[in-house]
């Protein structure tokens, strides 16, 4: 927001009136400024932005590598995001974050309603015309502070493109990773598609030995929940010294597939990390199988014990 300030100068002009008599001198009198009673003009009020501040405190311009699920136009079946799918970056130059969508286009996000909401965005062409896109982003700045370097975003089209959601944020450097000891990890929060499942996941990395264990929580979800939360370890891991990323499978027992995820570690000093999951999911009511999918966000953990 910018405020103006306004400034009332006034003046007053004195008046010298003088006069001449016969013999007897000069007279004269002087009239007193005149005194205004009007209040200066109230300044305009102030106008919001109509885009989204920097996030994560940033202040240069910055590329983001989306971690996610994109849902092809027409298909129930998600795919899990590559790097140059939906490039989304945040622009010092322009002041906004720019995304682009395949099927879509490429603009800036910038707020559906100024001031009421703050999830809520549509993507403007550089020309200033709206898309067939709705997008929600969550930054951290309103989700959840902690998370300073990792945020989720959601969108849906009108059109023809592909719906998704991802988490994005500032990835990690190997030189931001411990160089030793183990660090407990747990998200927080779901994004999730299907019928709905609620889900924990906890990670145990071993800096010394490159090792990653684990579990997922997984529980169907709806308005007459809470239902029971079925914990599966880790199967196989894939994860080493100096690396960024990791992935995990897990089995769950009768199911018709095994699970998979897929993360990242986020920010400086990797306190922070952005997964995408998929997996089965056992209908309480009819005892079908669904897969769902989900993105969420971790940080480290001092009290996972």
């Amino acid at each position: 927001m910018t405020g103006r300030l306004w400034i009332l100068a006034a003046t007053a002009t004195a008046i010298a009136l003088s006069g001449c008599g016969g013999g007897s001198g000069g007279s004269g009198a002087t009239q007193a400024p005149p005194t205004s009673t009007s209040a200066p003009p109230a300044p305009p009020p102030p106008t919001a932005s109509r885009f989204p501040p920097a996030p994560f405190g940033l202040t240069v311009s910055q590329h983001f590598a989306p971690l996610g699920w994109l849902y092809p136009a027409g298909s129930a079946e998600p795919q899990l995001i590559q790097s140059d799918q939906v490039p989304i970056r945040w622009s010092a130059e322009a002041g906004k974050y720019e995304l682009s969508l395949p099927n879509v286009g490429s603009g800036f996000l910038e707020y559906r309603f100024p001031g009421e909401n703050p999830y809520a965005f549509k993507l403007v062409s550089p020309s200033g015309t709206p898309l067939d896109v709705a997008v929600i982003l969550d930054d951290g700045r309103f989700y959840d502070p902690a998370f300073g370097s990792v945020g989720l975003f959601e969108w849906i089209t009108t059109g023809p493109g592909p719906s998704g959601w991802a988490a994005f944020g500032l990835q990690s450097t190997p030189a931001d990773l411990p160089g030793h000891g183990v660090v407990r990890y747990l998200t927080f929060g779901s994004s999730v598609a299907g019928q709905g499942a609620t889900n924990s996941i906890q990670f145990v990395f071993d800096f010394d030995n490159g090792t990653l264990s684990g579990d997922i929580g997984v529980a169907w979800a709806d308005d007459w929940g809470p239902h029971e939360v079925t914990r599966y370890d880790f199967a196989q891991t894939d994860f080493a010294r100096g690396r960024t990323t990791f992935m995990a499978t897990f089995a769950v027992p009768g199911a018709p597939t095994e699970g998979f995820l897929t993360g990242r570690f986020m920010g400086t000093g990797a306190r922070e990390l952005a997964v995408a999951w998929r997996g089965p999911v056992r209908n309480p009511y009819s005892g079908e199988w669904i897969i769902a999918s989900g993105v969420v966000l971790g940080r480290v953990c001092s009290d996972c014990d």
